[in-house]
């Protein structure tokens, strides 16, 4: 058995990390990568950050742990946010219980609210504040904030931030994430550690057209800043776990730049599948969402904003209680758009709330029509179609969480478009993509390869593996902690990484 500590790092990719390996930029990623096994992790499609962060720590897919996306239709048919909660298959946490072993986890996705566990969970809460609620041992939190003070575990995330704010952000806040998670993993015992980094991809989707752009761009170099801020976080948390620890550096999908922003609702209302209304409270709502949360972000002091942490909880979720968050005319509306990504919706009769498409014949035939008609969907720009492939769940996923799915998932393109977030006043389908609450838009977008770096003792050194799934990490970190796999894992364990025993 083996300790085992997996340092994640939100959409980080290759493409950045290798030629920066190269050029002596990321010394300690380096050092790993000398040392162990490298490849690539396969994100399943959709890309949402609760849907692929679901794969890996339960080690099945959504149509077992029945998580989609962000929020996602309950089955009374309403959105409802995903949580800890919504998890219908037991995390890597839950396999770790009873047996002896400690784990702890640090800022992780879907571990809110937090879980019953041998070890120690510290998750960023709603708000991303850190808060003494956050840490399912309360002494520990006193401990960390009278030895280094407050921090916010997404203090890079960009809601109510400054454009200006990341010439030197990362700077700043990754060294901070690094100290506060170097204390938790040497102030107790541990046998299976996470820890989170959300700068790559918040350098990522706001900065990426700037690494190409001028000289004198002063956000030329904000996501090189990022990446050997994380690269020497890594160092520090690679020393604190010790020699004895196998370290996997891994990302949940990879990034590249964005080509345009979907407004896909816009869209489908031109197809006379949608009709957009006007209500002043949902406008209200959105104004709430987009613009006051962030500005409370981003001029309450911490204390403060830790102490009305509930109100803006309660504030957000009010702001996103219109069951879908769209201002749509649904005695219209047959068909809609919601998430990141791209997930289409029917306004199903006898499903949803005010669902007027009828089930069978006439539901088979509108998925049909909108399948056809998003492939023969052209960038207006290059003329190349914008859509890869249409798939409805029950051709991606199995088990009995399906019928919370969308009803149509795309795979755009070289996942290079994404949604907007924000309505565009232009009418037009592809537009500049904005993120809620942001004053500038988005330039990056994800990428289906991630990435993977293993080495400790009994890993395979210098050695290339390939692409594998999300799917074979959970198998692998049991194995290496000397535990069973298993049977209803969809992955393998991935033996080719490891040191031959005999």
């Amino acid at each position: 058995m083996k300790r085992v500590l997996v340092i994640a790092l939100q959409e980080a990719t290759r493409d950045l990390i290798d030629p920066w390996v190269e050029q002596g930029l990321l010394p300690n990623m380096a050092a790993l990568m000398g040392t162990g096994t490298c490849g690539h992790v396969r994100a399943e499609a959709p890309l949402f950050t609760p849907h692929s962060w679901a794969n890996i720590l339960t080690g099945v897919d959504a149509g077992q742990h029945g998580i989609f996306d962000y929020w996602q239709r309950g089955a009374d048919g309403v959105f409802h946010e995903t949580s800890t909660a919504s998890l219908n298959a037991p995390p890597i946490w839950a396999r770790l219980r009873g047996t002896g072993l400690r784990s702890t986890y640090l800022n992780l996705p879907m571990t809110w609210p937090l879980p019953e566990l041998d070890g120690t969970v510290v998750s960023g809460s709603p708000g991303n504040v850190l808060m003494r609620e956050t840490f399912t041992s309360p002494e520990l939190y006193d401990q960390l904030i009278a030895a280094h003070g407050d921090y916010t575990p997404e203090a890079t995330a960009p809601g109510g931030r400054a454009k200006h704010d990341y010439i030197t952000l990362f700077d700043i806040e990754t060294p901070r994430s690094a100290e506060a998670f170097d204390f938790l993993l040497n102030a107790q015992d541990w046998d299976f550690a996470m820890v989170y980094f959300i700068d790559a991809a918040m350098a990522q989707h706001y900065f990426w057209a700037d690494m190409a752009a001028a000289i004198d761009n002063p956000y030329r170099d904000v996501v090189a800043s990022a990446y050997k801020n994380l690269d020497t976080a890594i160092g520090r948390l690679v020393r604190a776990a010790g020699r004895d620890t196998v370290v996997f550096v891994i990302s949940e999908c990879g990034a590249g730049p964005m080509r345009s922003g979907i407004d896909l609702n816009r869209w489908l209302e031109q197809q006379g599948l949608l009709r957009a209304r006007h209500d002043p409270l949902l406008r209200l709502k959105n104004f709430a969402d987009d613009k006051l949360l962030p500005f409370v972000k981003r001029v309450l002091p911490p204390a403060l904003k830790s102490g009305l942490s509930n109100w803006s909880i309660s504030l957000k979720n009010w702001a996103s209680s219109s069951g879908t968050h769209l201002d749509l005319d649904w005695s219209s509306t047959r068909i809609f758009s919601r998430g990141k990504e791209g997930n289409i919706f029917v306004n199903l009769s006898g499903r949803d709330p005010r669902g007027i498409v009828q089930p069978a014949k006439e539901y088979n035939e509108l998925l049909n029509f909108v399948e056809d008609a998003l492939l023969k969907l052209e960038d207006p720009i290059t003329g190349e179609p914008v859509v890869s492939s249409v798939a409805r769940p029950e051709q991606l996923y199995s088990g009995p969480a399906i019928e919370f799915a969308p009803d149509l998932i795309i795979d755009w393109s070289d996942a290079a478009y994404m949604m907007t977030e924000r309505g565009c006043s232009s009418g037009d389908v592809f537009v500049e993509r904005w993120r809620k609450g942001m004053s500038w838009p988005t330039t990056g977008s994800h990428r289906y390869d991630g990435v993977l770096i293993a080495s400790g003792p009994g890993i395979l050194a210098r050695a290339q593996m390939g692409t594998v799934s999300h799917f074979d990490l959970l198998p692998t970190w049991l194995t290496l902690l000397g535990q069973p796999v298993p049977s209803e894992l969809k992955g393998r364990v991935l033996a080719e990484i490891m040191e031959s025993q005999n």
